[in-house]
């Protein structure tokens, strides 16, 4: 004769079977209700239902989409592609990647990729416009460079890609694209630019930042200002409050 018991932790009624089966009685809101509270049992068992298709309307284990929408931006000059990233972050696009390099007409152009996501049914409800501004700083030297990263990062503006290609005056200029999150709390970071021809210095400069708590963030590779490739790496380290 079957018999009703309770588990305790959970207030789920189970019945014994003559059998020994444990058929669950527990309806799937009350399962979820306890695993939204953090009941580790109730997670359990609200993962085996979904899994098993157990008491779950087909629509909530339909796996929900999203979409991404991308925008190019091409130009040779870096003022005009920093107009063209704010303009595209009040429409709700993120920075992705950036590069430089000759383009087919004869030249070099900077390029960068943004992004914005859209809900699963193509609307912009994920969409949050104006929340990312942008700061590109272009240089041939990099004690230049990290003084204006350094400024900028007492704003709250945090490293996000680095490029080098030839700018529209000629030469090779190193560009670099620092993002501000309007809508986060405000943090300040401290960027260090190091700059050589010779790995084995390299090597030495980044062990001793990284001593110091700063941690690498780009690597670019350039003409220097005068003459000849130079590696140049970005290091960042958060301020502390």
């Amino acid at each position: 004769m079957p018999f009703l018991t309770h588990a305790g932790s959970l207030g789920i009624s189970i019945i014994l079977l003559a059998t020994g089966a444990l058929v669950p009685a527990q309806p799937i809101d009350g399962l979820r209700e306890g695993a939204e509270q953090g009941n580790a049992t109730a997670q359990f068992s609200l993962g085996k239902r979904y899994a098993n298709g157990q008491g779950v309307r087909n629509q909530e284990i339909t796996t929900q989409q999203d979409f991404y929408e991308y925008l190019l931006l091409a130009t040779t000059r870096t003022s005009t592609m920093e107009q063209e990233m704010n303009k595209a972050g009040e429409d709700g696009y993120r920075f992705q990647k950036v590069m430089g390099g000759d383009i087919a007409l004869g030249g070099s152009e900077m390029v960068s990729l943004m992004m914005k996501e859209r809900a699963p049914d193509g609307t912009e409800a994920n969409v949050v416009r104006g929340r990312f501004s942008y700061r590109l700083l272009a240089t041939n030297q990099t004690s230049t460079m990290q003084a204006e990263m350094q400024e900028l990062g007492q704003e709250g503006y945090d490293y996000r890609g680095v490029t080098v290609f030839e700018s529209f005056f000629g030469g090779d200029e190193v560009v670099v694209i620092m993002e501000l999150d309007n809508k986060a709390l405000h943090v300040s970071y401290d960027y260090v630019l190091l700059a050589t021809s010779r790995t084995s210095t390299l090597q030495a400069e980044l062990t001793e930042v990284g001593q110091r708590g700063f941690k690498l963030v780009g690597m670019a590779v350039g003409d220097t200002v005068f003459g000849g490739d130079e590696v140049i790496a970005i290091t960042r380290r958060t301020v502390p409050r």
